[in-house]
């Protein structure tokens, strides 16, 4: 209900009333709509909320209205109206615990309705307490019952466990297999890259450097920390093409990867505050140890005093730190504090 205000003279009193009574009224009608929405959610109909996952991109849109294929033969295009647009998702079960997770931590220990959560959410009640009920049993969070002076229970608040962050249900998961082997008293440490050493056959006119590569674990996804073992195994298997169990050391870390995110649309020119996302990324290493190096292609070697050089990321860097001093025994010298 929309109120027309050219229909009123603000200057007639009369007017005025009319118009105060209609905003009480269409104050009414959004109440009802409002009641009527929350209701259809507490009845167990899955809600339409949805986030905007900016790592995933539709179709190029033309003119904003139909779907546009890129032509080199065409010239009479205006590429001016061509732009992609970002796919909203439904919020899964372990992103919705996630989440829930971060709006208690915003909340910083205010009081607030399960109701209140179950239409953020568009689930039901029963959903959410048992989300609630899920991160109370883990310790992520620690529920504060409140009373008002006549000792009657009102809303509750929810304190979360920082500390315990790391082992929350994360949407973007990556399981890393780091993979150690020894020559000649020095450990080495597989790689996945392009690069391929010295050898001047390999050089070109669009020839790199060392530091012009990227270097990282072998990784592939995976949500399930039930699954790692397997799936490590697995993954090895294939690399080598051999059973390397005799060899594996289980899960020795794992790590909460916090940064920001610049939206690839915006990387090749000036972009502003808005264009950046946090993401979030939870590791998983796992550990396997050699008793030699085996060649893989499209893989290579590092040395393991100088890998932290060329892993650019830092939970990589902690894992490797966490192997040189807890499973090797390495101390820190002077010599070896140039590469942390």
């Amino acid at each position: 209900m929309d109120i027309d205000y050219e229909n009123y003279d603000l200057k007639n009193p009369f007017d005025r009333i009319r118009l105060e009574e209609d905003r009480i009224k269409r104050a009414i009608a959004i109440g009802k709509a409002r009641k009527a929405r929350d209701k259809s959610y507490l009845k167990g109909q899955r809600g339409k909320r949805k986030y905007v996952d900016y790592n995933k991109t539709g179709t190029m849109i033309y003119n904003d209205k139909d779907p546009y294929i890129y032509d080199d033969d065409d010239d009479d295009l205006d590429y001016k109206y061509i732009r992609h647009d970002k796919i909203k998702c439904v919020f899964t079960r372990d992103l919705r615990r996630e989440k829930l997770y971060n709006f208690f931590k915003y909340l910083k220990g205010r009081k607030v309705l399960v109701r209140n959560l179950a239409w953020k959410f568009a689930v039901t009640e029963r959903t959410i307490q048992a989300d609630i009920k899920y991160l109370v049993d883990k310790g992520f969070i620690t529920v504060k019952t409140n009373k008002n002076l006549k000792g009657k229970q009102i809303r509750n608040s929810y304190i979360v466990n920082k500390v315990k962050e790391v082992d929350l249900p994360c949407e973007n998961t990556e399981l890393n297999i780091v993979i150690i082997a020894k020559q000649e008293n020095d450990y080495y440490v597989l790689t996945k890259t392009n690069y391929k050493g010295k050898d001047k056959e390999y050089k070109s006119k669009e020839h790199k450097t060392i530091n012009q590569h990227t270097f990282t674990f072998p990784t592939i996804q995976e949500h399930y920390e039930e699954q790692i073992d397997v799936r490590s195994l697995s993954t090895a298997k294939e690399l080598f093409n051999e059973d390397l169990s005799i060899y594996y050391k289980g899960h020795i870390l794992t790590d909460l990867d916090k940064q920001r995110y610049v939206y690839k649309s915006c990387r090749n020119k000036d972009y502003d505050e808005d264009d950046y996302s946090p993401k979030k990324v939870k590791h998983y290493f796992t550990l396997f140890v050699l008793d030699k190096i085996k060649n893989i292609d499209n893989h290579y070697w590092l040395k393991l005093s100088v890998a932290p050089r060329r892993l650019r990321n830092k939970s990589a860097n902690k894992c490797l730190k966490h192997i040189k001093e807890t499973l090797l025994g390495w101390n820190r010298t002077p010599k070896m504090q140039l590469f942390w």
